[in-house]
């Protein structure tokens, strides 16, 4: 499967109110084709007169470039909303894949039986489905005037 947008922003609002208690505000949620990450947690962090660093901006991204299972989109989905929680709260974790996040994983997976990972690892198969195929085609001009394809 290649999700929509819809579906990741109903998604986002069905695991928001499952794991999250509906305490997350929607960030802009976006589809990109990129290769290396199935989803990415981007904002801008600022440094306020107080002192303490707050993240602003925030926003998801949800890799659609290869065609896999729906659980695959989920797990990439709950990991991002994951470090959007972090992030939006304003929490600290030691890294990004840190105890927190790990502590907020393990209760998901606790509660709610939402396989979560830290990487994408797909499989052989999923691999060949989802190589980029490049398509090329030849064309050239015959001494007698006519065109040939390739």
């Amino acid at each position: 499967m290649r999700p929509t947008l819809q579906y990741i922003l109903d998604k986002f609002d069905y695991y928001n109110r499952l794991c999250f208690a509906g305490q997350l505000k929607r960030p802009p949620i976006r589809l990109n084709t990129r290769y290396a990450s199935m989803g990415l947690t981007k904002g801008r962090r600022i440094n306020a007169p107080d002192g303490k660093s707050y993240w602003t901006d925030l926003s998801i991204e949800i890799s659609i470039r290869r065609d896999l299972p729906e659980i695959e989109y989920i797990d990439t989905l709950v990991h991002e909303m994951i470090h959007y929680y972090i992030l939006s709260n304003n929490l600290h974790d030691d890294s990004p894949h840190g105890s927190l996040f790990h502590q907020k994983m393990e209760e998901i997976t606790r509660k709610h039986g939402i396989r979560i990972t830290i990487a994408f690892d797909p499989s052989e198969e999923e691999m060949v489905k989802s190589i980029t195929r490049y398509r090329y085609v030849c064309v050239a001009e015959m001494d007698d005037g006519h065109t040939a394809f390739a």
